[in-house]
């Protein structure tokens, strides 16, 4: 039983040096990095929202526009891309594989569910 307490610590403190570690991290990125973070955050929101409309337009059974996928097919394409330009700027971001087997570099694995949704 102390060896469970003390594994429980141990697990305890790294968590706690984890959590002090990331914030401080974040404020010493190069203005090359918060701008590739800050550019896949807002491809990442602008897929999200145009993913978003097209549910709802399915869903409420409105007229899709012409070519209804070009626009799901753009900001994904553009996720990709700043992706890939975050992991040039910063290394460590890049993940695991993907079960759609493109390149991690390129592709941020925990983003599936909104691909695999579109």
């Amino acid at each position: 039983m102390p060896a469970r307490r003390h594994l429980l610590a141990t697990i305890a403190a790294l968590g706690l040096v984890l959590a002090t570690f990331v914030p401080s991290q974040a404020q010493t990125l190069t203005s090359r990095q918060a701008e590739a973070l800050a550019s896949y955050e807002r491809a990442l929101a602008d897929f999200k929202s145009i993913l978003a409309e097209r549910r709802r337009q399915i869903d409420a059974k409105q007229p899709l526009p012409n070519l209804p996928g070009q626009a799901l097919y753009l900001a994904r394409v553009a996720v990709i891309s700043a992706y890939k330009d975050l992991t040039d700027a910063m290394p460590s971001r890049i993940g695991r594989p993907n079960k759609f087997e493109i390149p991690p570099a390129y592709f941020d694995a925990d983003i599936e569910p909104l691909v695999d949704e579109y």
